[in-house]
């Protein structure tokens, strides 16, 4: 993966944090799709072919959010906010290309921790049909240190 030296996170953890940040992001686009499932019965009962529609409807609107949640939420999905990581193009520019991240996010689906075991290759291949990157987010506390210690020297 191409990553920048980094004096809190290794290559390593970067990767596990990315990793978990797949799992996260599959589960919450995963999860109302499950339960309208569930509840469609109870749904039907409501009207004519209400349930389908309303199936219908949560399932564009959950795949919608998993395809462009990267693109529309700063370069960070939910599950990579919670591991404080970004994706950004392998020039470092923080704007995304949006074809870029839904093919990213298409061949992110192909891949499940629990059943494939070489993730890092997989990072690799995406990083690398994409042209972008996985880095840790920078916090705002950190930048402002180092700005205040390179006006002191």
């Amino acid at each position: 993966m191409n990553m920048v030296n980094n004096a809190r996170y290794t290559e390593a953890q970067i990767i596990k944090k990315y990793k978990r940040s797949i799992f996260v992001d599959q589960l919450i686009a995963f999860i109302p799709f499950v339960v309208s499932i569930f509840t469609k019965n109870t749904i039907d009962q409501l009207g004519d072919g209400f349930g389908n529609i309303l199936i219908g409807v949560i399932f564009i609107l959950t795949s919608g959010f998993y395809f462009t949640s990267d693109y529309f939420m700063n370069n960070s999905s939910i599950g990579k906010k919670i591991y404080h990581i970004e994706i950004l193009m392998n020039d470092r520019k923080r704007k995304l290309l949006f074809l870029s991240i839904i093919i990213r996010r298409i061949m992110e689906l192909t891949y499940h921790p629990l059943f494939k075991h070489d993730f890092v290759s997989h990072c690799e291949k995406i990083d690398t049909y994409t042209s972008t990157c996985i880095l840790e987010k920078k916090r705002k506390d950190v930048i402002n240190n180092k700005k205040k210690t390179n006006v002191v020297h």
